[in-house]
């Protein structure tokens, strides 16, 4: 019998890992705050804005990175690998793209934007589908279609690279479940896994 893989969820302050944890079960993982099969850097308020926040999960990420452990972003999880990868984050979307990416300013009430994104794989070729959408920041499109995921107005929605997978939206919100979009990064999460 194999073991139940453990997602390891880098914050939890004020409850802003329910809907992860909810999720995580929804897969048949375990969840930890403490250590993991897998790091799953979750979504949350601007890089810069929490210190403390910031640090820990730059630490998390780099113990994992170093000891050769799977790492997932979402939303503010993907904006941290993206910069540490030499990504350009961009602070405002709305001033570099027409697209509404943002829910609203009450981000956990606000219903989510939906739009459409390719999924590239590694013959090229590409799936597209609907995503909600909740961020003001992100990543344009740097070079001819070199990214995982992409919206239709170049705002990188999924990176990969040699040791993490990353996406822009939240897959781990109810909206989402049943989705192709969800059933990718599930799919992506259980290759991470090697499961």
């Amino acid at each position: 019998m194999q073991n139940i893989p453990t997602i390891l969820i880098s914050w939890n302050k004020n409850n802003s890992a329910n809907n992860y944890i909810e999720w995580i079960r929804r897969m048949g993982f375990n969840y930890s705050y403490e250590a993991g099969d897998l790091l799953l850097v979750i979504g949350g308020i601007d890089i810069g804005l929490n210190p403390e926040r910031d640090k820990h999960e730059y630490d998390l990420i780099n113990k994992f990175k170093s000891e050769g452990k799977p790492i997932f972003g979402i939303c503010r999880g993907m904006q941290m690998l993206g910069k540490m990868e030499g990504l350009t984050l961009h602070e405002h979307l709305p001033d570099v793209t027409l697209l509404e990416h943002r829910a609203g300013d009450n981000e956990q009430s606000k219903d989510s934007e939906f739009h459409s994104v390719k999924c590239y794989d590694e013959n090229n070729t590409f799936q597209e589908f609907q995503v909600n959408s909740r961020h003001h920041q992100g990543f344009l499109l740097e070079k001819a279609r070199e990214e995982w995921m992409v919206s239709i107005d170049d705002v990188v929605e999924g990176i990969k690279r040699d040791y993490f997978s990353s996406c822009q939206f939240h897959p781990e919100r109810i909206e989402m479940k049943d989705t192709i979009a969800e059933k990718i990064i599930i799919d992506e999460i259980n290759k991470l896994l090697k499961l």
